[in-house]
């Protein structure tokens, strides 16, 4: 797999024209991640991870982003 190009909010729109179908947002080991084809979505901390899947919404949201798919794999399972 290819490693993916990490771009700020602004550039990242720009670049992937922002499908909902492309944009992904997934549990990794080091919290959440936003993705879209071969890019990442960079935190202005240099950060590529979210703690909360919130925090991605948020960001998100903030630039008229609505629809992502979501993946949490990554994440254990609890049983009640």
């Amino acid at each position: 797999m290819s490693k993916k190009i990490k771009l700020l909010l602004a550039a990242f729109v720009k670049a992937e024209n922002v499908s909902p179908d492309m944009l992904r947002i997934t549990h990794e080991e080091a919290g959440w991640c936003v993705s879209s084809g071969n890019t990442l979505l960079m935190r202005p901390s240099g950060s590529t991870h979210f703690d909360t899947p919130q925090q991605a919404f948020r960001v998100l949201a903030g630039a008229g982003i609505r629809c992502a798919v979501i993946e949490w794999d990554g994440l254990d399972a609890i049983t009640e």
